[in-house]
């Protein structure tokens, strides 16, 4: 009850004067001379969907996001597999079918930590290390007018800024203050993160020219015309998930008294009617009681097992395991943002040698690897070679190229030489001078023979005077 109250209160104090201008969505990852740490080519958003039973599936294509953005392919479908079944999502939830997904695809269950407790200290190290967080988001901004529970993709976090990545309207990004983004993180019960462990992408060599972003073939916005393949047709708003109870669009020019429902209610707790921003759809009935108050269906439900406050890939863990820049345990979230950068491109099986060499150089753990196929989307996004490119540490996402090697040049030693090139993580020593070389050689003693000889042979001569004159 408690919670809810302050979900009501939280939407009450939102929704006023102003609004509009403290939540900004931009088209590129840029607002005000700050560039998002997570610039996710809006290409690579996904649109939300349902699940088998209308409710939405915002956990699942947030950690599909994180996914593309750490290069987890093997993660690729698992959206598309939870569209097969009941939509929400709560953290034990995601354990069990990150395990489930992997075990039916014969692949490794990529390690992940959860945290459920809003420590920010969490969030800030995830994105000071380049990687892609999945949050709850309790709205309410300039898009959703009441209080929703949602997951959507943080993709900038900083003393003063952060920004969002909502996959209910993908192809841009949602600015707002830190302030805003903790309380929407912590509100209406959330709280909730979820972050990858795969190492992030390598940074940009530059940022000279500005990125012009488009969603592919998606760039609506709900209650706008859509022509998206993932269920909207053309003329139609597009879909909301997680707060339409029944997942569908609704048709535009909808009159006064609304649409015919379509199908029956999801259960006996929910009526048709018209949602706060004009949509409709199945929603909870309304009613008096305090604890239903800013109730509507969503992708994040409440968790039946409730979880550790962290835990590691399924596991519970301590705070100090997951924040392992405090203690340095390679177990958890370490913080890595003052290593070296290098990106692989190439065949499987090039990838698989460089692999194998760098786990054999005993700089390894001084630099992060980003393997990728010729055609993924990083390597033109990032402006990446064939072969190998090695990049300074990632400075707002900047680290200038150090050098590259190409993919049938390659060889262990070019790989070592790479990492011990001048500003490299392990730069070779500089050799010493060569000794000088004199002006002009020593002068030598008439007849050729060096003064050190006459010098000798006379003290020789005095010795031997001497002890004859004693004698």
């Amino acid at each position: 009850m408690v919670r809810y109250l302050a979900a009501a209160l939280l939407a009450a104090l939102c929704v006023g004067v102003g609004q509009a201008q403290r939540f900004d969505p931009t088209p590129t990852p840029d607002k005000g001379g700050t560039r998002a740490v997570i610039d996710l080519p809006a290409s690579q958003h996904m649109r939300n969907v349902g699940g088998s039973d209308g409710l939405g599936l915002c956990v699942f294509t947030s950690l599909v996001h994180s996914a593309r953005w750490q290069n987890l392919t093997d993660l690729a479908g698992y959206r598309q597999w939870m569209q097969a079944r009941p939509g929400g999502g709560y953290p034990s939830k995601v354990d069990a079918t990150l395990k489930a997904y992997c075990r039916e695809k014969g692949v490794s269950v990529p390690a992940y930590i959860q945290h459920t407790g809003g420590d920010s200290e969490f969030l800030d190290l995830a994105v000071k290390t380049g990687r892609c967080p999945a949050v709850t988001y309790c709205g309410p901004d300039d898009f959703y007018r009441g209080v929703v529970a949602h997951m959507v993709t943080l993709a900038h976090l900083d003393p003063n800024t952060a920004a969002i990545i909502d996959n209910n309207r993908p192809g841009v990004w949602v600015w707002m203050s830190r302030a805003d983004f903790l309380a929407r993180w912590r509100g209406n019960g959330g709280g909730w993160a979820v972050v990858f462990l795969a190492a992030p992408p390598p940074p940009h060599d530059s940022l000279a020219d500005p990125l012009r972003l488009v969603a592919d073939g998606c760039g609506c916005k709900a209650g706008e015309p859509c022509e998206c393949g993932d269920g909207c047709k053309c003329g139609k708003p597009s879909q909301v998930f997680g707060q339409c109870a029944n997942g569908r669009c609704v048709p535009a020019g909808v009159g006064a008294a609304g649409p015919s429902p379509i199908g029956s209610p999801p259960s006996d707790a929910h009526e048709w009617g018209v949602f706060p921003d004009g949509r409709w759809g199945w929603r909870f009935k309304l009613t008096p009681e305090p604890e239903k108050v800013g109730e509507v269906p969503t992708g994040v439900i409440p968790d039946p097992n409730p979880p550790a406050e962290y835990s590691h890939t399924g596991k519970p863990c301590s705070r100090l395991a997951a924040l392992a820049a405090l203690t340095g345990d390679p177990a958890g979230l370490e913080d890595d943002s003052h290593k070296w950068h290098l990106a692989a491109v190439g065949s499987p099986e090039f990838l698989a040698r460089v692999r194998s060499d760098l786990a054999a150089h005993a700089d390894r753990g001084k630099v992060l690897l980003s393997t990728y196929a010729p055609g993924a989307w990083q390597v033109s996004h990032f402006k990446l070679s064939d072969g190998l490119t090695l990049r300074r540490p990632a400075v707002d996402r900047v680290g200038a190229t150090l050098g590259t090697v190409a993919g049938a040049e390659y060889s262990a030693a070019r790989l070592a030489d790479l990492i011990g090139c001048p500003g490299g993580p392990n730069p070779k020593p500089t050799p010493p001078p060569a000794p000088k070389t004199p002006d002009s050689p020593p002068v030598p003693a008439p007849g050729g023979v060096s003064l050190w000889v006459w010098i000798g042979g006379a003290l020789l001569a005095l010795f031997l005077f001497r002890n004859r004159k004693e004698g």
